[in-house]
């Protein structure tokens, strides 16, 4: 079937017209920087110029001048709740004691030294 159509020897003439296309692509240029020149007025027009607002004296930065008190009273606090005595909970009955202490205990109890803890009896005297 497409065999038997025939095909024109002349081709289509070209019905483009020059002119006309640019006469389409600079009204389109045109209307663009139009749109673009009222959006620019427009926004000059209505929104305040402001700059970057700058503090007239920075603060001072609230830093410790010698960190080394801070450190001391840190590690102070510390080691006095790793080497004494105080109640963690007094109504369940739980106290703190000194690492030390601690440490000799379990190594006491040898191979049992990590078994659960012993509990304390209830009822007895504070």
């Amino acid at each position: 079937m497409a065999a038997d159509r025939s095909f024109p020897d002349r081709l289509e003439p070209d019905s483009t017209n020059p002119r006309l296309l640019f006469a389409v692509a600079g009204a389109v240029l045109l209307l663009l920087a139009l749109s673009f020149g009222m959006v620019l007025w427009f926004y000059t027009a209505n929104v305040p110029e402001r700059g970057a607002i700058v503090p007239r004296q920075f603060p001072s930065p609230q830093l410790f001048r010698d960190e080394t008190d801070e450190r001391l009273r840190a590690e102070g606090e510390q080691r006095a709740r790793l080497k004494g005595y105080r109640w963690v909970d007094r109504d369940k009955g739980l106290i703190a004691i000194p690492i030390d202490e601690a440490m000799r205990m379990i190594a006491a109890k040898g191979a049992n030294g990590y078994a659960p803890i012993d509990t304390a009896p209830q009822g007895g005297a504070q």
